[in-house]
């Protein structure tokens, strides 16, 4: 699942949160809860996310 985030795909992050997930960014000021407010969350940032090893 992780694979998938460091390449962009926070999908396999989704799938394994509960539907009552309460996040807190630090980008934030408030909470995100439940699974719909945070996948709404991590869809404005899709494929922004990089955290492929370099050699």
């Amino acid at each position: 699942m992780l694979r998938r985030w460091c390449a962009g795909d926070q999908s396999g992050f989704l799938a394994l949160c509960a539907e009552d997930v309460v996040c807190t960014d630090p980008f934030h000021a408030r909470h995100l809860d439940g699974r719909v407010a945070l996948r709404h969350d991590c869809e404005a940032i899709r494929g922004q996310v990089s955290a492929a090893a370099s050699n």
